[in-house]
């Protein structure tokens, strides 16, 4: 399902993005399509410790959070909603649109998801010295990366750096489109074209749209539906 995260975020600590960014991880381990005004915003240039959201800001992002929620299938509600005037706005769009609200604690399967928080801490090793350590890294082996790969990403990415300027990708950049420059690369390798180092722009490509896919899932529009 494609699904809106809605809650308070005027008045709380950094905006609540914190929040946000639980609920959107552990809805896209579901399988949810998900969008979030806190990454929106953030792709939007706000930067939730130091920045504040003038006026003119919030109404631009509610104008673009209801765009966001005419995508989607339904509306999910952060605890503490029912104090947040955003998010009343929000629900009141969604009823004359057709989309549905319903409290993040009631979609299925949401609270066996995990997520490592104060309240709830993950799993833990034991080491033989007595120390401890959570094991919320066992998914991941980011010491199994090549790091001739990882060069080759990193002096990628500065080249990009020096031509467009740091994160203008961050802004957002279609997936297929980018996944064109992608295709374009790997074929020019195959062909024999050593003029630049292809094999790194491809994977940029890659990385660059799997940041958009769960970041900025507005960017998969135009793409193929499976089936």
């Amino acid at each position: 399902m494609k699904l809106y995260i809605a809650g308070p975020m005027r008045g709380r600590p950094q905006y609540n993005f914190a929040a946000f960014d639980e609920a959107a991880h552990k809805l896209r381990k579901l399988g949810h399509h998900v969008y979030s005004p806190a990454e929106m915003d953030r792709a939007a240039g706000f930067n939730e410790w130091c920045d504040e959201a003038t006026e003119e800001f919030v109404q631009e992002a509610m104008r673009r959070d209801l765009a966001a929620i005419d995508k989607c299938d339904a509306i999910v509600l952060l605890p503490g909603w029912e104090s947040s005037e955003g998010t009343a706005e929000e629900i009141a769009y969604g009823r004359n649109v057709g989309v549905e609200s319903i409290e993040i604690d009631r979609v299925s399967g949401y609270n066996d998801a995990g997520f490592a928080t104060p309240d709830k801490p993950s799993n833990l090793h034991k080491f033989a010295t007595g120390s401890v350590r959570s094991s919320d890294a066992d998914g991941v082996a980011y010491h199994l990366i090549s790091p001739v790969g990882m060069r080759r990403l990193a002096e990628t990415c500065r080249e990009g750096a020096i031509k467009y300027g740091d994160y203008n990708w961050e802004k957002g950049q279609p997936v297929g489109e980018v996944m064109n420059h992608v295709i374009r690369h790997c074929y020019l390798y195959l062909d024999g074209d050593r003029s630049e180092d292809h094999l790194a722009h491809a994977a940029w490509g890659l990385f660059a749209a799997m940041h958009m896919e769960e970041r900025m899932p507005e960017m998969l529009d135009g793409l193929r539906d499976a089936g």
